[in-house]
């Protein structure tokens, strides 16, 4: 961390309103920004320091490895240089110097959390809104635009909402859905498929090896950097974007901050990807904000059909480009069906019987009546995954609602595979990655379609699972975590 960086002084902080590294007003005015000084030319410029940053801020985080840190990639700052750094800073830039951002084609996303917090928001209910397309297509994704009291997170949340705004959120995706069944590359209701018990069925989909993007194989560990020479989201057609998601907390809406995309090689109906932040570059290793966002949109759909599944480096993942999967799909979620017991109940922690499942697993449920449920829920669970990124254990989540005579509703579950690296071989009948784990096989030899047992299954997933011995170090380290930090949205 170079000393120019760090403020000199304690009096007279300033914060940048774009990125928010913190200097003192003669440190700006002298070197100007170290991140933003190309497009905000702050250097022997006063009134544009004073324009540009603000002597309100809240919170510091001390910025010394962007590349390793994950709270770096929590906040957005990781391509930032080494400093100092406020959480929040209050205030807006003046109109014409987002114009001048703007014409640029530079983004500008307000730090300013008082701003972004509407007092009226909590009687707003989830909306569908429409923005122009820079190429006017006649495909322009529309924003779902909802608050935290949209989220159906028991029945009586669910019991108080209309019917037809529990299926705005399913019926949009079905619509996109049906809208774009010309970029798919092959029609999954024409897979064929048998059941071999209630929770797992074998899907003969030769198609989908044959023509999903290439697997992100050629890395070393989960933290592999993000290759923009490679295929990315950013490269996608626009056409395959069929849904923005915006919470009103997060102010307005320069860019979208998760986007679904359609997904062209698809598992079964309504199978989309989630790309949160899809502009910043993130490679695959999972943020707080983007479980966060899987979390919600599960929260906005009522019933057990969808689906939630995250593959990481070296379990499965086929682009190093931060991104989550959401499918629909009638059949028992195998996952979410399993009874489970419990490891550490006092900090939510459980996990499945080995004869039932036996993959050594970290479960956790969603309960209504603890006190900020939600919240409380994606801190176990990223404690859980952070876990895994720092011990370099590759992994895979799945999450769902479950099946319930008593909760309607549906109570959301959220399971973390810790498992033995594995890399795509093309030879493999199937690879054991969330559909798989979920009890969806996709098959691609027809011989090993024909003959698949629940036994040849339940080996499969023996053989991926991490030992005792392993799991035990990942469980010690999740509640050490968890005491020491909670990890929350961004």
């Amino acid at each position: 961390m170079s000393i120019e960086t760090v403020p000199n002084e304690l009096r007279n902080l300033r914060a940048c309103m774009i990125c928010g590294l913190i200097k003192t007003f003669t440190q700006f005015e002298v070197d100007g920004c170290d991140n933003c000084e190309d497009f905000l030319s702050l250097k022997d410029n006063k009134d544009m320091v004073y324009d540009c940053t603000s002597a309100n801020f809240d919170g510091m985080i001390g910025l010394m490895s962007p590349d390793d840190s994950w709270v770096a990639r929590w906040q957005r700052i990781s391509k930032f240089q080494k400093g100092i750094y406020a959480v929040s800073v209050s205030g807006t830039l003046p109109r014409h110097v987002q114009r001048m951002l703007s014409e640029r084609g530079v983004p500008y996303r307000s730090l300013d959390v008082s701003e972004n917090i509407d007092p009226a928001s909590s009687n707003k209910r989830m909306r569908i809104e429409y923005t122009a397309e820079p190429d006017n297509s006649a495909l322009s994704a529309p924003f779902i635009v909802y608050t935290d009291a949209d989220l159906l997170i028991s029945n009586s949340d669910s019991d108080n909402v209309p019917e037809s705004e529990k299926q705005l959120l399913p019926n949009l995706l079905e619509q996109g859905w049906l809208t774009r069944q010309h970029l798919l590359r092959y029609q999954p209701d024409n897979v064929k498929s048998r059941q071999l018990n209630k929770e797992i069925s074998a899907y003969f989909n030769p198609s989908r090896f044959a023509t999903r993007r290439v697997h992100a194989n050629n890395v070393d560990g989960l933290n592999a950097p993000f290759n923009s020479s490679g295929f990315h989201f950013g490269k996608a057609d626009r056409t395959e974007i069929t849904v923005k998601l915006w919470h009103e907390a997060w102010g307005s809406k320069p860019l979208p901050r998760v986007q679904l995309f359609v997904n062209i090689s698809p598992i079964d109906r309504q199978h989309y990807v989630i790309v949160p932040d899809c502009e910043l570059q993130l490679n695959q290793c999972l943020t707080p904000f983007a479980l966060m966002s899987g979390l919600h949109l599960l929260l906005l759909t009522p019933g057990t059909q969808y689906r939630l599944g995250f593959n990481s480096l070296l379990a499965y993942a086929s682009v190093n480009h931060l991104h989550l999967h959401l499918w629909r799909s009638e059949p028992v979620c195998l996952a979410t069906g399993c009874e489970i017991v419990p490891l550490d109940s006092d900090i939510g922690l459980y996990t499945f019987p080995l004869d039932r499942m036996p993959v050594r697993t970290m479960v956790f449920e969603l309960h209504s009546g603890e006190q900020d449920s939600v919240n409380l829920l994606h801190s176990r669970v990223m404690s859980a995954v952070v876990a895994c990124q720092r011990a370099n254990v590759p992994h895979n989540l799945i999450a769902g609602r479950t099946l319930s005579d008593s909760d309607s509703c549906g109570r959301l579950r959220v399971c973390l595979f810790p498992r033995q690296p594995a890399r795509y071989c093309p030879d493999s009948a199937y690879c054991v990655a969330v559909a798989e784990l979920s009890g969806q096989l996709i098959v691609q030899d027809a011989d090993t379609f024909d003959q698949l047992t629940v036994a040849d299954v339940l080996a499969s997933y023996a053989k991926c699972s991490v030992s005792e011995d392993q799991f035990e170090d990942l469980r010690r380290s999740y509640r050490q975590i968890l005491k020491q930090q909670s990890p929350c949205q961004s």
